[in-house]
């Protein structure tokens, strides 16, 4: 019989029956994930995947908070079965095993019959998706952010990011410099726009709350019937504000546009789709946002965009090590296409402003 690859891994987990095949899953762009198939049918497949430890420098702590995360989330739900995700532990209790090369490798259980979407297939989807995104946050408020790890500091820190934009700028290459300088001075203007916001973050203003951190759509899995059950990829889950997460959550789930679409008249924002990821999102909230939460909703968008504009551009011009790519120029198609959406999604922050003043938020 043929070895199985990364069998040297997974057979360090406690895993049910045996293993035929090891593929590679999902296109995540930090960690490298496969999906193992098995040959026994009443025994699961697994999820093995390899933790960049580039991106996540404290592995431990950050397993730690998924430990935490995940079983407070199961104490309060009738089928955390696949509802939650569940970690594999070695054979020693583990949730890590530490590969011969150094390598941190970790297995969760594979929920078969639930699937993920790049892009919401209907304005239905991204308001289920928007509503797991919303709950999760609910149902962790009654946890304490004091008690998970800071895994990322200043994740999403405009400030940090626009500084390491700019010592990038001062190593790259000319040509690099020349390809992204039409960018520059629109990430100077979103800045301006979002001040505010990033001062009342400095200022301590916003609510400290647990939150998910990369609520990209991708990250929450459908039933068949289109029902949102688990949201997944709870690498970054700490302490942060909701802004966060309903600003990602709309950047990727009321577009229809890939993360790195050229094509300018591609890159839109659909009324409807925005709506629906809002009504989705805050119907769980309604009781517990304060009013400067509500106050700054409308930049959320816009921040988080103009975010991921400044990281992928960063990464570009530091010739492409932090997010994998399938060709060149990639990551400057992914900030461009970003840029973009921040500035679509400022023109459109009276739309959010007309919606929660309907709801009863303002």
């Amino acid at each position: 019989m043929a070895v199985v690859p990364y069998s040297e891994i997974f057979e360090k987990f406690r895993i049910d029956g045996e293993i035929v095949k090891a593929i590679p899953f999902g296109n995540g762009l930090i960690n490298k994930t496969f999906r193992l198939h098995n040959a026994d049918i009443n025994a699961p497949d697994y999820l093995l995947q390899r933790i960049n430890d580039e991106v996540f420098s404290d592995i431990p702590k950050m397993t730690d908070n998924l430990r935490n995360v995940t079983s407070h989330l199961r104490k309060n739900k009738e089928d955390a079965a696949d509802s939650v995700l569940t970690a594999v532990p070695t054979h020693k209790g583990n949730l890590i095993h530490v590969g011969s090369d150094n390598d941190y490798w970790r297995m969760f259980l594979f929920l078969k019959n639930l699937r993920s979407y790049d892009q919401a297939p209907d304005v239905a989807y991204v308001k289920e998706g928007a509503k797991a995104f919303g709950q999760f946050v609910k149902e962790m408020s009654d946890f304490s952010p004091e008690n998970l790890h800071v895994v990322i500091p200043d994740f999403h820190h405009l400030g940090k990011r626009i500084r390491q934009l700019n010592t990038a700028k001062l190593k790259a290459s000319k040509e690099r410099i020349k390809f992204a300088d039409s960018l520059f001075n629109d990430i100077d203007i979103q800045c301006k726009r979002v001040a505010e916001m990033l001062r009342c973050i400095d200022e301590g203003r916003l609510s400290t709350r647990v939150t998910h951190n990369d609520t990209k759509f991708n990250n929450v899995l459908f039933s068949t019937d289109g029902e949102a059950r688990c949201v997944v990829d709870l690498d970054t889950t700490m302490p942060g504000i909701i802004h966060y997460d309903f600003g990602d959550g709309i950047r990727t789930g009321t577009v229809d546009c890939k993360e790195d679409e050229s094509d300018p008249k591609k890159i839109a924002v659909q009324d409807e789709r925005l709506q629906a990821y809002c009504e989705g999102y805050l119907e769980p909230l309604l009781d517990i946002l304060s009013p400067i939460e509500i106050q700054f909703l409308p930049l959320a968008a816009p921040y988080m965009s103009l975010i991921m504009a400044v990281r992928f551009l960063t990464d570009y011009l530091n010739e492409d090590i932090y997010y994998h790519i399938q060709y060149p120029d990639q990551n400057l198609a992914r900030a461009t296409c970003q840029m973009r959406l921040s500035m679509l999604f400022y023109e459109k922050r009276d739309s959010i402003k007309n919606f929660r003043t309907i709801k009863g938020l303002s």
